[in-house]
């Protein structure tokens, strides 16, 4: 039964169906000429059809492949690509059961017409209907086009490893790590951080417990304290952790001065050179005439 049909980009007619076991010799001739391209997958040995027979009936046997979660696509009757969405490799002993991995494979004539695009938002879809909280995947630094077509169906760059793929030239690039979030809820507005505790030690090792607070929904915290003398303070953060996130404590240093001089809240006036002698030569007469005054005072005082 045909799941789906599309349009390629170069107007011939694509048709997704679900992979059968009778398909894996098909599948095997398109994934091993990817393979041997040496460039997009992280396995460089050619599949055995003996080992993917069995892996599919293990798989699909004990529900580890849902027959709905493998989408093959033809043109003309033959098969030029696919898609698979996997549960994590430790999903049965870890509590990773939540996650899933995506993996796409089309033959290097079927390229740039809009397949992979297609594919993908399908098994997206597909793996949302199911449960699956996310779903990850691993893509090379050097395949940029693949890059771009998980942007475009709503994957998010989740790490990168560093020369974490070496060719068989002796060449390296990047392993990029990308996820697909389905269970995002709204930011809550409500929602608060964890407690933090504030302390310090001053630049003489005394010991300071500077005061508590609750971090915000960011992260950010904070207080108003004044350091009692100059110098290094050391300052500890620790944060006593929540029912989701674990206990933890980060450190910093300040350094303190002592505090500027008050400025006057009088303006300074300065006179000029020649106001200041005017000023000077004004006093100097008014205390001659003063004196000049005393004098006369004392004079008369003296007379008979």
């Amino acid at each position: 039964m045909v799941y789906k049909t599309v349009d390629l980009a170069d107007g011939r007619e694509a048709v997704l169906d679900w992979a059968r076991k009778k398909d894996l010799p098909e599948i095997l001739v398109v994934v091993n000429d990817v393979i041997r391209e040496g460039k997009y997958f992280f396995d460089n040995q050619p599949y055995t059809s003996k080992g993917q027979l069995v892996w599919f009936e293990h798989a699909t046997k004990t529900g580890i492949l849902k027959q709905d979660f493998f989408l093959i696509a033809r043109v003309d009757g033959k098969v030029i690509g696919g898609a698979i969405v996997q549960p994590h490799p430790q999903a049965q002993s870890t509590n990773r059961a939540h996650l899933a991995l995506y993996d796409i494979f089309i033959s290097k004539n079927f390229r740039n017409l809009g397949l992979g695009t297609l594919l993908t938002k399908e098994l997206v879809e597909i793996a949302k209907q199911h449960g699956v909280e996310v779903l990850q995947l691993s893509v090379y630094a050097s395949n940029e086009r693949a890059f771009h077509v998980y942007e475009k169906c709503g994957f998010k760059k989740a790490g990168r490893l560093t020369r974490g793929i070496k060719f068989s030239d002796g060449t390296y690039t990047d392993e990029i790590l990308m996820e697909y979030l389905f269970k995002q809820q709204p930011k809550p507005t409500t929602a608060t951080g964890v407690p933090v505790s504030l302390d310090a030690y001053d630049p003489n090792g005394n010991y300071i417990h500077i005061g508590d607070t609750t971090s915000d929904i960011t992260g950010t915290y904070g207080l108003d304290w004044t350091p009692q003398v100059p110098g290094t303070y050391q300052i500890i953060a620790t944060f006593h952790g929540s029912t989701s996130y674990g206990g933890s404590s980060a450190q910093t240093y300040m350094s303190v001065s002592n505090p500027a001089p008050t400025a006057s809240p009088y303006p300074e006036i300065n006179l000029p050179p020649t106001e200041t002698y005017i000023l000077t030569a004004a006093i100097a007469i008014i205390l001659a005439i003063v004196i000049g005054f005393a004098v006369t005072i004392l004079v008369l005082r003296k007379r008979p």
